[in-house]
């Protein structure tokens, strides 16, 4: 039970009926449960939207179920996928060293640029079109994708590697190994099993379990190869890029799949 709650604690705001104290270790045990919470989140986004649903229209309830989505998490992944666009706007000079110690100063830096402005700003409008056309087809599959998106970096975790010795990047990587990898699947499927029960559509949603596996470990392969390429590894502004890239482009992907 407390690495479930040191996995909230540690990827949302909600307050906890009481404050826990954390080690390290806690934290890299958490790692398994991000795939819960990444689930609860989906819940609450759906629960956002059920609700205002009652008293707005559908562009405002997806609205504010988005909105939902971004605020639980205080707001870090869309922080960190700006900090990471803004660093990889940076031309190179020649020399790869010095141009990954740039981008990573640049990574640091809190003043969000034009390139980071603009990820967000397409995100944003892609994840508000999307997840409105995923609302109205099936709301059980955004917590699916909420949860996936965190089983997706459990797995950039291990395979890995820091940019830097501080950070959130670097207590991760190395750190997890192939046992948090299988539990933290586990503890999904379950999860999808439960879903599959309540669903009437199930020949499409165990079409879309596969697909929604294999786009999140292409991206998770393109991710990890384009950070070690750009800054010598992870940190953990791109985790968060991570997460956003991968729910935008899981929502954008099964939009075809709910239709038919």
């Amino acid at each position: 039970m407390k690495r479930l709650l040191t996995a909230f604690q540690f990827l949302t705001i909600i307050p906890l009926p009481k404050k826990i104290d954390i080690s390290e270790r806690d934290i890299i045990e958490s790692v398994p449960y991000f795939v819960v919470v990444g689930i609860f989140q989906g819940f609450v986004a759906i629960g956002v939207f059920s609700i205002s649903r009652e008293l707005f229209n559908h562009d405002i309830s997806s609205f504010l179920s988005l909105l939902t989505l971004i605020l639980i998490n205080g707001g870090f992944h869309m922080d960190g996928l700006a900090d990471t666009f803004d660093a990889l706007s940076i031309k190179p000079k020649g020399d790869e060293l010095e141009d990954r110690l740039r981008r990573l100063s640049a990574m640091k830096d809190s003043y969000t640029g034009a390139i980071g402005a603009i990820a967000l700003i397409s995100i944003f409008t892609l994840k508000f079109f999307v997840l409105k056309e995923i609302l109205m087809e099936n709301l059980f599959a955004l917590p699916i994708i909420t949860g996936l998106s965190r089983w997706a970096i459990t797995v950039t975790m291990k395979i890995g590697k820091e940019a830097k010795k501080e950070g959130l990047g670097s207590l991760f990587m190395g750190n997890i190994k192939t046992r948090h990898i299988i539990f933290s699947t586990t503890i999904f499927l379950c999860f999808f099993t439960i879903f599959l029960f309540f669903e009437w559509n199930k020949k499409t949603f165990l079409i879309m379990l596969p697909l929604l596996f294999f786009i999140s470990l292409v991206i998770v392969i393109f991710w990890n190869y384009l950070c070690n390429r750009k800054f010598g590894g992870q940190t953990g502004d791109t985790l968060g890029a991570q997460i956003e890239l991968t729910e935008a482009i899981m929502l954008l992907s099964v939009i075809p799949l709910l239709k038919v």
